[in-house]
């Protein structure tokens, strides 16, 4: 039994450490591992943890990794931070292909030969592993790459891939943490959260564990049935009480991929950011560390519901952050908000600006 309190009292959210969890990453001694949970269960953060100290790329899929010649270039990116020449070649071969998703093998073979000096201590993150999921083409060219680059690699994931099967579990080509791995436990929760009943109503979830932390107060008056309704009476009770400006930013934020501080800048003006991340601290709603300014997917989606109910002017938002997407060439990111609120016009820019880029990259299927 959880409520608003009547004046809450924010803190700095506090830092959620993982070493039981960290250490079994540690020991299992995997090429390939698995963090497969629901949206909240801390997937990213912990592979964020656990990689701290080692070197590795990162590379945060999408909806469009779902053209397997946008998932190359992804991968390929990624990968120059630890192998600098990495995709050349494929890049080049891309451009001229009538038809990627018809080369999947042309193209894996020519990144894992790339990767065949991969350090052996070195990782490669794919984040969000479930933009793809189904995608026959992109999951092959991912199975296809685990045999045949001599790398190491780590995905978080909300479902199990395709390839990963109880036979290749049972072999160890994979090792996997899953939804009651990465719950906390009572005794990790309280490190952070002091109150009983938050904590028995929050199930062990991460995320909503997270944002418990960061109100100093939650008083008891009225029911919420389950870890869902009090994470989203936590948002909203974090979000309200935050400046109408700042409701502004972190809406306009909700409609963003996570962005560099510079893309922020230039999105949504030098002035807001630099007043969100003076607030995000005690807001708990945005996360400014490494380098990047990120919102969980559970938040995002709430900001957005919550704002949806009240501001009159939704579309005319979310047609200003599609045109400043469009402006920074994060066309994957504009397309998505221009096909939620389905502006012809808004269509028909996009598509003059991105076509030229978007068919040089091969990217054929995202196109059509």
């Amino acid at each position: 039994m959880v409520v608003q309190a009547k004046a809450p009292q924010r803190t700095q959210p506090k830092i959620i450490e993982r070493p039981r969890l960290t250490r079994q990453l540690d020991e299992c001694g995997a090429r390939t591992i698995l963090l497969v949970a629901p949206a909240g269960y801390g997937k990213t953060t912990l592979a964020r943890q656990w990689l701290a100290d080692k070197p590795h790329a990162w590379c945060a899929l999408t909806p469009a990794s779902r053209d397997v010649a946008a998932l190359a270039l992804n991968i390929a990116s990624a990968g120059r931070t630890i192998a600098p020449n990495t995709g050349t070649r494929m890049q080049t071969r891309l451009g001229l292909s009538p038809r990627p998703s018809d080369e999947v093998d042309i193209f894996v073979d020519m990144l894992a030969s790339d990767l065949a000096a991969w350090p052996s201590d070195a990782w490669l993150a794919i984040d969000d592993y479930n933009a793809i999921a189904g995608a026959i083409e992109s999951e092959s060219f991912i199975s296809r790459l685990l045999d045949t680059a001599p790398i190491r690699l780590i995905f978080t994931s909300r479902l199990l891939p395709a390839w990963a099967t109880s036979r290749s579990r049972a072999y160890g080509l994979h090792w996997a943490l899953e939804r009651d791995d990465l719950a906390m436990t009572d005794e990790e929760a309280a490190q952070i959260l002091s109150d009983q009943r938050t904590r028995d109503l929050a199930e062990g979830w991460p995320a909503v564990v997270g944002l418990a932390s960061s109100l100093q107060a939650i008083e008891p008056q009225r029911e919420l049935a389950d870890s869902s309704a009090l994470h989203s009476f936590l948002a909203e009770e974090l979000l309200k009480n935050a400046p109408p400006k700042i409701q502004r930013t972190l809406l306009r934020l909700s409609l963003c991929p996570d962005l560099s501080l510079a893309q922020a800048r230039a999105i949504l003006g030098v002035g807001r950011v630099a007043a969100l991340i003076d607030r995000s601290a005690r807001l708990g709603l945005v996360d400014t560390r490494g380098g990047l300014i990120a919102m969980h997917p559970l938040v995002r989606g709430f900001i957005q519901d919550w704002n949806r109910a009240r501001e009159p002017n939704w579309p005319r938002e979310v047609e200003t952050v599609a045109r400043a997407l469009m402006k920074a060439r994060l066309w994957d990111s504009a397309f998505e908000l221009v096909e939620h609120i389905g502006d012809e016009t808004l269509l028909e820019d996009l598509i003059a600006a991105a076509l030229g880029p978007m068919l040089q990259a091969g990217r054929h299927a995202t196109v059509e």
